[in-house]
């Protein structure tokens, strides 16, 4: 019967590193006491040469839930999310940030979400932390079932509760492997973005479930904030141009379809 799990989906969570020593213990407790507990939690560590590798190993002796995985030489936040896409084997993804943090119930309300509306990606609304202050994005919206279209404007809207990002997002880990979906490892900017139209396109069922549980972390010296994100100007255009190329070709083949429909119809 629809909406009824009949076993406790497994959750992998992906949490990408590059020397995040300093804010490691915060989303590492929030994970282990998450109120959902069928997790297989992916610290991949992207070649860090601070105190985050023995942090994780600290992290996951205590947790047999966790387990490390070490990039040398540091390949970008691409390569570390498809190193931890590689050997996943839960039902769903998440992907998480290791300088961000959520709430126990983060990943109770996806699964609920997903298990609920058989949804292929269920989307939450964030928390967005600056200093002292909190923001949360898409407060006061109401949980409901949304259209690819709708999904697909939501990712590409430059505010709002969905946008591009990963971490407010569970992925139906069936789709991914399906359609072999992988990030671009020659971007750094924008991939995200990227891999959730990807994804999109593939994926059937959407929901939105109006819970706020992401802590996104705005810090100075990230790649957002920084000088660096000047350089990645080429990157953004280059994803953008992706985008809009893998948009293009997915209303060509609707297009094709619907003509052949129309054609078999007549006869």
């Amino acid at each position: 019967m629809k909406g009824v799990a009949t076993v406790t989906p497994l959750v992998s969570v992906i949490v990408t590193v590059h020397n995040l020593a300093r804010y490691l213990p915060r989303v590492l407790t929030a994970l282990r006491h998450q109120s959902y507990h069928a997790l297989e939690i992916l610290l991949v560590d992207d070649g860090s040469h601070d105190d985050s590798p023995a942090l994780l190993q600290r992290a996951a002796a205590r947790d047999d839930r966790m387990r490390v995985l070490h990039l040398t030489p540091a390949g970008g936040v691409s390569a570390a999310r498809n190193a931890g896409l590689a050997h996943v084997q839960g039902d769903y993804v998440i992907f998480v940030d290791g300088d961000d943090w959520m709430g126990r119930d983060y990943v109770r309300h996806f699964v609920d979400g997903a298990t609920v509306n058989d949804a292929d990606v269920v989307t939450n609304p964030y928390i967005v932390q600056r200093g002292g202050a909190e923001t949360v994005v898409g407060h006061g919206q109401l949980p409901r079932t949304l259209t690819r279209d709708e999904f697909m404007a939501g990712v590409l809207a430059p505010a709002g509760p969905i946008r591009g990002y990963l971490w407010n997002k569970m992925f139906r880990r069936r789709v991914i492997t399906r359609h072999q979906l992988r990030f671009n490892e020659d971007l750094d900017a924008m991939e995200d973005e990227l891999f959730t139209v990807r994804y999109a396109i593939h994926a059937e069922r959407f929901y939105f479930g109006a819970h706020p549980d992401y802590r996104y972390g705005v810090r100075s010296g990230s790649l957002t904030t920084s000088n660096d994100t000047l350089s990645l100007l080429s990157q953004q255009l280059s994803a953008m141009r992706a985008i809009k190329h893998t948009i293009a070709g997915t209303r060509r083949r609707r297009h094709r379809r619907w003509r052949t429909t129309r054609s078999l119809e007549k006869g």
